[in-house]
């Protein structure tokens, strides 16, 4: 930028030297000395500073370069596409599985058995209900114990301390 040669430094060393005198000479050019350096670490701090807005400014070029050669433009909306297919068809799913289930009461229908006995007219016939026999039960629902034959003992509780009477608290 500047081209400062040594007889130029010689001549503004022995100007300074006549105008300022040499007791304020040290102080003067070290107050000098701090404010090229920073105007020095100024002028780098700038010049990294657009180095790096042009790097990005490459790179940003280069990326859309690459994004129109690869078509990626066109894979983007795909998947897009396709992901809201399928948030779709997971929220309807959802719905389905959280809507109550509703029975309806039939009247006056056949019966199912093939017997030929039908239900008389004003009866009511109720459609299965979940959980009844014969009827479909969610796939969480726990299965139902087996019925007790009539007059066998009961089972012992699954916690010695459970007893109804009390007399027997686990301890031998």
């Amino acid at each position: 930028m500047f081209d400062f040669g040594f007889w130029e430094l010689v001549v503004v060393l022995v100007v300074a030297l006549l105008v300022v005198g040499p007791e304020r000479l040290p102080q003067v050019a070290r107050t000098a000395g701090l404010w090229i350096g920073r105007l020095r670490r100024m002028a780098d701090g700038m010049r990294e500073e657009i180095r790096r807005e042009l790097e990005a400014e490459e790179l940003k070029k280069s990326l859309q370069d690459l994004k129109d050669e690869s078509g990626f433009d066109e894979l983007e909306r795909e998947l897009h596409a396709t992901d809201g297919e399928v948030r779709d068809g997971l929220e309807s799913a959802r719905r389905a599985a959280d809507a109550p289930q509703r029975y309806e009461i039939l009247e006056g229908e056949p019966a199912e058995d093939g017997g030929g006995a039908g239900v008389a007219a004003g009866e009511a016939q109720a459609a299965p209900r979940a959980g009844a026999e014969g009827a479909p039960r969610p796939a969480d629902a726990a299965p139902e114990p087996a019925a007790q034959p009539a007059g066998a003992p009961e089972p012992a509780p699954a916690h010695p301390a459970a007893h109804r009477d009390g007399t027997h608290d686990g301890k031998a």
